[in-house]
């Protein structure tokens, strides 16, 4: 007599619905638990952000009361989180991968049409790719506009409304600048492919940017345009390097989402498959970033959710599934470990600014400004409740150089009268407008720059020094 084998059970649908979310929420918690090392204060744009969030919470308005680089929408939300609870720094941070972990989500809900397994390689992917795994805690603006690029790219393919999409879109580029060649890869996706909706998609992006962008053109009397595009095209490089230095530094450092998107981009060639959206979208804006001045890699950071996309759809059939399951764990461990590994030790030699509070702690409360490197004092000025210096709010050394009067910021400075001024030094290099005739008389003469100055700290290879003025 034999037993009756038992019929197997087949995996429904909706189990594996329940499976990818497990799989989705497990990925998410390994991301946010990398973050912990990183919610420590960092030398970055970021904290300028946060202070420049503080002043539209009080009522100042970007371009005419105080000078920024960029589309407002960020700092605007930094403004709201102000008003809602003060200064409040790890609220601020997690702006930054709240909108990480929403572009997750949504590359999850765009390719899990694919498979459990392609899904959450493509959230993996994009989450622990090294510049998504650093930048994805530090508010460049860049997060947020990645997110409601993938929303719009929702809301056009899976939703079919291209003028929702467009708005979204318009939403994306009053972020970052960025988005306007992503924005054109749309568009030219529309016009080959469906024309019957580019109508819709473009109206809606105009219907929300265009008079926005009047509207701040007019408050600011000029200043909109001028500064968050002229601004741009006018400021010499900061760090000049190499394109090909730059591509090179972005693939070794990207290299767990950029090999599969090219394997997979070999895979579309090879078969003469149609141009998409995703494919359109990626090689403008590539090309777009290539071609700046001053690229960073960070910039990139826009079109990896794009990437992730194809690679879910494309790269099982690249290789046979047997041997691509042994490639991908192999590769994922060195470059989804051991590459963040590296680049953790990195930051914490060159970018962490733990030494907040002891400045601020030295310092002390009190009503007069303080002022110096924009890397170090917002920080230290929020700690403290302390106003910073209008003439601080300055993005970079050559915004001042070559794009302010550097007599008039003087004057202002000589009206403020700060109380203190900070200096960072990296490497042994100082900020160059600091050497500057001008200001070097300046502060030579109210804040004893050539002292010794009152206190200096010492963090890894960055050095901190507090100068006392008076008037």
């Amino acid at each position: 007599m034999y037993l009756s084998k038992k019929p197997l059970k087949k995996t429904t649908k909706e189990e594996y619905m329940k499976k990818g979310y497990l799989f989705l929420f497990i990925i998410a918690s390994l991301f946010l638990f990398s973050r912990i090392p990183l919610y420590s204060p960092l030398l970055s744009d970021e904290n300028n952000y946060f202070y420049l969030g503080k002043l539209i919470s009080e009522g100042k308005t970007p371009y005419k009361d105080f000078f920024f680089a960029h589309p407002p929408l960020q700092i605007y939300l930094f403004g709201i989180l102000f008003k809602l609870a003060g200064f409040n720094y790890f609220l601020l941070k997690s702006v930054a991968t709240l909108f990480t972990l929403l572009s997750a989500y949504l590359i999850y809900e765009l390719t899990k049409k694919y498979g459990t397994k392609e899904s959450i390689l493509a959230v993996f992917l994009f989450l622990f790719t090294t510049t998504v795994f650093y930048s994805g805690s530090i508010n460049y603006g860049i997060n947020i506009a990645a997110t409601l690029v993938l929303l719009s790219y929702y809301l056009l393919t899976e939703k079919r409304k291209p003028f929702l999409a467009g708005m979204g879109l318009a939403l994306a580029a009053l972020t970052v600048n960025h988005v306007l060649p992503i924005a054109a890869g749309f568009l030219i996706f529309l016009l080959l492919k469906n024309r019957s909706s580019l109508q819709s998609f473009l109206s809606g992006f105009l219907t929300l940017i265009l008079p926005l962008y009047l509207l701040l053109q007019g408050i600011t009397q000029g200043e909109f345009i001028r500064q968050v595009f002229f601004y741009h095209v006018t400021k010499p490089p900061i760090a000049p390097i190499s394109k090909i230095a730059f591509i090179t530094d972005t693939v070794i450092s990207d290299f767990l989402v950029i090999l599969p998107f090219l394997l997979v981009l070999f895979f579309l060639i090879a078969k003469r498959k149609a141009l998409t959206l995703p494919l359109i979208t990626i090689i403008i804006y590539t090309l777009f970033t290539i071609i700046l001045q001053q690229p960073f890699r960070y910039y990139f950071i826009i079109i990896y959710p794009l990437m992730a996309l194809l690679i879910a759809k494309h790269l099982f059939k690249v290789l046979p599934q047997k041997k691509l399951y042994i490639f991908l764990i192999v590769y994922i461990l060195f470059f989804g470990i051991f590459m963040n590994l590296k680049w953790l030790h990195h930051y914490q030699d060159n970018h962490q600014f733990t030494k907040t509070i002891e400045l601020a702690t030295y310092i002390g409360k009190g009503d007069a400004s303080i002022w110096g490197d924009y890397h170090i004092t917002p920080l230290v000025a929020l700690s403290l409740s302390r106003e910073m210096s209008v003439s601080a709010n300055l993005d970079t050394y050559p915004l001042t150089q070559y794009f302010l009067d550097t007599n008039a910021m003087i004057s202002q400075l000589q009206q403020e009268k700060p109380e203190f001024f900070l200096v960072h030094e990296q490497d042994g290099q100082l900020n160059p407008l600091w050497k500057e005739t001008r200001m070097q008389q300046y502060l030579n003469n109210y804040c004893n720059f050539n002292e010794t100055p009152m206190k200096e700290f010492q963090e890894n290879k960055n050095i901190y020094r507090i100068y006392e003025c008076t008037y």
